[in-house]
């Protein structure tokens, strides 16, 4: 069965990891994982704490005309605000707002930061080590 946002313990797990390691830093802006974002202020803990500011993706992309029968892929959804950049909810930084779209955001920051898919590098971090062997990022291969 599905997860869900309970998949989110493992990406901000997998953040932590990362920063312990070197690869990135709660203070590290998005600019510099993707430097065509245009939102400024936002970093890796704002993604975190939820407190970007970002409106959920799912709802800003079918605003901005996306269909609803596309599956969007995370990197659908960063081109997505890139080039149609919705409003904020708020000013990034003010206040706690719950948006997927920061963990997409920071799945694919995992990506640029350890150089793996998403789905490789959390199998290799937990779901293997961890005995978790029906456990798996579900991709639309599935």
């Amino acid at each position: 069965f599905h997860i869900a946002s309970t998949s989110k313990t493992f990406t901000a797990a997998a953040v932590l990891y990362l920063v312990d390691k070197g690869k990135l830093s709660l203070t590290d802006s998005i600019q510099k994982f993707f430097p065509g974002f245009p939102y400024k202020n936002i970093s890796v803990r704002t993604l975190l704490s939820q407190r970007s500011g970002l409106p959920n993706y799912m709802n800003a992309m079918e605003e901005g005309g996306w269909n609803r029968k596309q599956i969007a892929s995370n990197t659908d959804v960063l081109n997505f605000f890139i080039t149609h950049q919705p409003k904020l909810y708020y000013p990034s930084g003010s206040r706690f707002n719950y948006s997927n779209t920061n963990f997409v955001l920071l799945a694919l920051i995992i990506e640029k930061a350890s150089g793996k898919s998403y789905a490789s590098f959390l199998k290799e971090l937990f779901f293997t080590p961890l005995q978790m062997n029906d456990t798996y990022v579900y991709t639309h291969a599935d």
